[in-house]
């Protein structure tokens, strides 16, 4: 019905004006509830919204509105015109002269104004000389301007506004108001100290309508629903006596939806159609509960095509890892961790939310491991450390692998393999989605890629005899004939057999150029996680400086006071590199070798909550 779809917007419309409105004193959800909720409302049930719905007028605040903001902008425009109109009567003063007055009489004219200062004397003595029955009085003179008046005789009134014109003369035309600009003044100001006052009163008012913004907030929501549910009918199909509903469900929901539909009526029947080529199936990502919140990262990038794997689960493990060596410090990790696990257990997120700080929860637990590898403890060096923290030697802490300051090669090294790593999973994952429709092509393209990278790393260890050394000869010759195979396949699609091995050495080279300033990428792991060490090292030695330097009294809480801030600004600053980089190698370096994305979100009808927010259990 158009009809009835027109008066639900109207409505919508019209609460909507109401709450931008009032947003200004709208009651605001406080301490960490307001953090979570935002401008959100809290209703325990939907039986609440419909008790609102049902008990509340809101039409009846909608009118307080717009006959408020009627009067305040009324009031608004009024004290304005009296703001302009005391600018403009301010250098005017010591004018003594009634302003409802006639300028002119049957015999002389009066003319009021200012011209620049330094043009004033010439253009008085030139009046004076042309004009002999004149009369100039200077009001001020002013930084840049001379306020005067002038009376002439009404015969002569065209001559001396010639002259003032060529000086650059401004007439001064006011509001005709009685009495002397100084009297207006005063009276003005009057008013406006009862229009503001007005004002205040009208806003009172205001803040206390504000009241109701949270009610109006839950009509808005429901009415929503009902035009939502208004515009889902137009896509139905109907006869005199059926309807008919085509959509998508999840396959495993939908038994779910027949018993659900079976209650309402034992004559609805559910059929599940083929899908076809033409049809547009949207996308819903379904994880395991470990990687589930992941998906947020997918939210930001796109989602897979319809006939495409979902690639969170792959991307999973390379991102925490990612992050962890984008931190690489114990005390940040834990931080992260416990802090995110004790709100998560306090506080009840939506969805989305809960998906991203779990996320990151994980990535504090990854920090803490990568912390250990990396010996990162608040900044903390090796001779600070207590015994029990540090390995037999003295040199490093326990289970440290990695030395970021002393061994940079080592640590560039484990960035650049974790690099190779992911890439060869792109082109592995890559060359799985080829199999499925031309497996040959899978062969000599992605699969051809991975074996040379496989025996280019087994050559590697075999020449610097770490293993395999004895059979380095015939790793070598395997090796060369797979470069061989790769180039044939590079040229894949080319049938001119002449042609296809130099098209084919072509773009092998750009895959191997391409695959090297991929891997070139990862060195952003390395350098966040050695800034993260040094810039939380850099602290602590300025805190212990301050410490030395300053009376024992004063030392202790600046000492504090600098590790404390040093290092909260550390972490949030490097939680958030961690997170961006870690996500960019994912998009851009590990998604460009397989993902195709564009698919569309599965969006299923249900009641859309801009300011309701159910009440979790």
């Amino acid at each position: 019905d158009t009809e009835e779809h027109g008066k639900i917007s109207l409505k919508i419309a019209e609460v909507e004006f109401a709450l931008n409105f009032l947003d200004k004193y709208a009651p605001a959800n406080a301490g960490l509830e307001g953090m979570v909720l935002g401008k959100k409302v809290k209703v325990k049930s939907l039986k609440d919204v419909h008790n609102i719905r049902k008990n509340f007028f809101y039409q009846d605040i909608i009118e307080k509105c717009k006959n408020l903001e009627e009067e305040l902008n009324r009031y608004k425009v009024k004290l304005n015109d009296i703001i302009t109109e005391l600018a403009e009567l301010d250098p005017w003063q010591r004018l003594q002269l009634d302003l409802s007055l006639s300028r002119e009489t049957k015999k002389t004219k009066l003319l009021v104004g200012s011209i620049d200062l330094k043009s004033s004397t010439e253009c008085f003595t030139e009046i004076k000389e042309k004009i002999n029955l004149s009369e100039i009085k200077i009001i001020e003179k002013g930084v840049n301007q001379t306020r005067f008046y002038l009376l002439v005789e009404k015969e002569n009134s065209a001559t001396a506004e010639s002259i003032l014109q060529k000086y650059g003369y401004s007439e001064f035309l006011p509001n005709l108001r009685k009495g002397t600009p100084s009297e207006v003044t005063q009276n003005l100001q009057e008013e406006e100290k009862d229009t503001l006052q007005k004002l205040e009163i009208l806003e009172r008012e205001r803040k206390k309508i504000a009241k109701n913004v949270p009610d109006l907030k839950v009509i808005y929501d429901y009415l929503n629903w009902v035009i939502g549910k208004e515009e889902a009918k137009t896509q139905f199909g109907y006869t005199d006596s059926t309807v008919s509903i085509t959509g998508f469900v999840p396959k495993a929901k939908l038994p779910k939806l027949e018993k659900a539909l079976a209650k309402v009526s034992k004559s609805i029947t559910v059929e599940e159609l083929e899908i076809t080529e033409e049809d547009k199936v949207p996308v819903e990502l379904e994880n395991k509960k470990m990687i589930k919140p992941f998906e947020s990262l997918m939210a930001l990038f796109g989602l897979p095509a319809s006939n495409e794997a979902d690639p969170t689960p792959y991307l999973t493990p390379f991102f925490i890892v990612f992050f962890g060596f984008c931190l690489t410090d114990v005390g940040y990790g834990l931080t992260l961790g416990i802090g995110l696990f004790i709100l998560l257990r306090a506080v009840k997120f939506d969805d989305g939310m809960e998906k991203l700080l779990r996320l990151l929860m994980y990535g504090g637990w990854a920090t803490v491991v990568m912390g250990v590898l990396f010996g990162g403890y608040l900044g903390m060096t090796v001779d600070q450390a207590p015994a029990w923290m540090v390995n037999a030697e003295g040199t490093r802490f326990k289970y440290q692998i990695f030395d970021p300051i002393n061994n940079l090669n080592a640590v560039m090294a484990f960035a650049y393999g974790l690099g190779l790593i992911q890439l060869w999973f792109g082109t592995f994952l890559n060359g799985l989605q080829q199999w499925k429709t031309n497996k040959s092509q899978a062969i000599q393209t992605s699969f051809s890629y991975n074996f040379l990278i496989l025996m280019l790393i087994l050559y590697s260890l075999a020449a610097a005899d770490i293993v395999l050394g004895t059979q380095a000869e015939i790793i070598k010759n395997v090796l060369l004939a797979t470069t061989l195979f790769v180039v044939w396949g590079s040229g894949y699609g080319n049938k001119n057999i002449i042609l296809r091995p130099i098209i084919g050495a072509i773009m092998f080279l750009q895959e191997m150029i391409g695959i090297f300033s991929n891997v070139l990428s990862y060195s952003r792991l390395f350098a966040l996680g050695l800034a993260t060490g040094i810039i939380a090292l850099v602290f602590n030695s300025i805190a212990l400086t301050m410490f030395e330097l300053l009376p024992i009294y004063a030392a202790i809480p600046v000492m504090i006071f600098i590790i404390a801030i040093g290092h909260t600004l550390n972490i949030a600053l490097s939680v958030m590199g961690a997170f961006i980089h870690s996500a960019r190698l994912q998009f851009v370096e590990f998604f460009g070798k397989f993902f195709i994305g564009g698919g569309k979100i599965f969006k299923p009808f249900k009641k859309e909550m801009k300011y309701v927010a159910l009440n979790r259990k």
